[in-house]
């Protein structure tokens, strides 16, 4: 596994890094930003699309951010298939699971918070999620699309996910092909043991009202099905535990996926046009 410190970021973006950091410390009200609780749910990321493109799941009132009530919006951004979509939603402890199909493949979600009741964006300064249970014998697969800080398990209790930071658009988090096969399921995010920390990462992001996480099981049993589990207040030890900044280069954009999937020109258009339009 890399190095994870900070300080492998080449030196300009290690420098807008500190620089942004350092902002955020004077600026940020609370202290530690926005942390999510799940409580309700409705939906359950299906709709009458073949593969449910556009098919939301919304945990309500998840918090309130300097007096506004704010709602987590999931929504599926290109192909989505679960085994059990009852399975999706919240399980004890304030954990918020999403159950993915194994024949299906790969699938993207949007993260949006949004004023309660409503459709409308929120900008929070800082707001953490942490994904548990990445296991399976290096068969699933987290991929973060959006800048982010992240942790994961370290020195004593070394995590036991891969982390490929070499794209040019994401970083991915796979289980070690080499892991001890499934761990026990997380009933509180805010309690797990040291196993279940070494299959867990926390992601922190700033500034923003959304992000953009992709999900993959290639575990190709037929009939199965896998299920993500997600929490606003996942914790890991902190003298066992490690933080690196990921530097995605490019955000997640239908441009964006334009350029990967071969169309090109098409993708140059978008992103030219959308530069014209942001300045």
């Amino acid at each position: 596994m890399k190095n994870l410190s900070c300080s492998r970021l080449k030196p300009t973006a290690h420098k807008y890094f500190l620089l942004c950091s350092a902002i955020i410390s004077c600026c940020v009200s609370p202290a530690y930003g926005f942390e999510m609780t799940f409580s309700a749910v409705v939906g359950d990321l299906t709709n009458s699309d073949p593969n449910n493109q556009g098919a939301t799941m919304t945990f309500s009132n998840v918090g309130n951010d300097s007096g506004t009530d704010l709602d987590l919006i999931i929504t599926v951004v290109d192909v989505y298939q679960p085994k059990r979509p009852d399975f999706n939603g919240i399980v004890p402890t304030d954990i918020g699971q999403i159950n993915i199909d194994n024949q299906v493949g790969s699938t993207t979600f949007e993260f949006k918070l949004v004023e309660t009741g409503t459709s409308t964006p929120f900008t929070v300064s800082q707001v953490d999620l942490g994904l548990m249970d990445i296991d399976r014998l290096g068969d699933e697969i987290v991929t973060l699309y959006t800048s982010a800080d992240y942790t994961v398990s370290s020195g004593a209790n070394p995590t036991q996910l891969d982390i490929d930071d070499t794209f040019m658009d994401r970083v991915e988090f796979r289980s070690k092909s080499g892991s001890n096969g499934e761990v026990t399921n997380p009933t509180d995010g805010a309690n797990l043991s040291a196993e279940q920390q070494q299959y867990s990462v926390n992601f922190r992001f700033y500034n923003t009202s959304q992000f953009y996480l992709g999900y993959e099981s290639t575990y190709n049993a037929t009939g199965n099905g896998r299920n993500f589990f997600f929490a606003g207040d996942v914790t890991l030890d902190p003298t066992n535990s490690v933080t690196a900044y990921a530097n995605v280069p490019f955000e997640f954009s239908p441009g964006l996926g334009l350029l990967i999937s071969g169309g090109g020109l098409l993708g140059i258009n978008y992103l030219k046009k959308r530069r014209k339009l942001e300045n």
